[in-house]
């Protein structure tokens, strides 16, 4: 880990894919910097269901110019959390996980920023905190009961459970149909696709 003392020229608020660019290309310049990621590296991946398989192509998720080479068309997400590992070492970027920003003062040319740790000043801050972090909430009733995941991670903890599913994009269509796999004769799987 290097050392924090004086001001960066950037703070990058995500160790997503986007701000793992963004760090790239700081580093390529030789600004001072720092990503400060609230949970581990590209947290929003790690979320992702566990056998999940990408619609994309491994070319279109390339950062910095490092290949991203697999043995089959579609990555998984075990493969992006190896690339993206493999490109932070690459890059030996500074990186903090598991430290929550909590306010971000300032403007252009003069930040503070209050983290779970410590304070920072920057030049500049970018925001990169990805989408899959970030669930949908509807604000209705028992949305916060301990039974209730906005998180899909794979279908087991689904068997003989009854099963209601939001939403009706591709991943509520894939989770569904995973979720009737292991949920068979002796429940019953609801679903409501909006």
């Amino acid at each position: 880990m290097r050392e924090h003392n004086g001001v960066f020229d950037l703070l990058i608020i995500g160790a997503g894919p986007g701000g793992l660019a963004c760090a790239i290309e700081a580093e390529k310049h030789d600004l001072k910097y720092l990503v400060i990621e609230k949970g581990c590296l590209v947290n929003s991946v790690f979320r992702f269901p566990t056998n999940l398989i990408l619609f994309s192509t491994p070319d279109l998720l390339e950062i910095g110019g490092v290949p991203f080479i697999i043995s089959t068309k579609k990555p998984t997400r075990t493969d992006l959390l190896k690339y993206y590992r493999r490109v932070t070492e690459h890059f030996d970027l500074d990186i903090h996980l598991f430290e929550k920003v909590n306010s971000i003062v300032g403007e252009r040319g003069s930040f503070e920023v209050e983290t779970s740790e410590r304070y920072y000043q920057a030049k500049y801050v970018v925001v990169a905190p990805g989408q899959y972090d970030n669930p949908n909430l509807m604000g209705i009733p028992g949305e916060n009961l301990s039974k209730v995941s906005h998180y899909y991670t794979e279908a087991h903890p689904y068997f003989e459970r009854k099963v209601a599913v939001i939403g009706g994009k591709n991943s509520a269509i894939t989770l569904l149909c995973k979720i009737k796999l292991v949920n068979k004769e002796k429940s019953k799987t609801i679903s409501y696709l909006q």
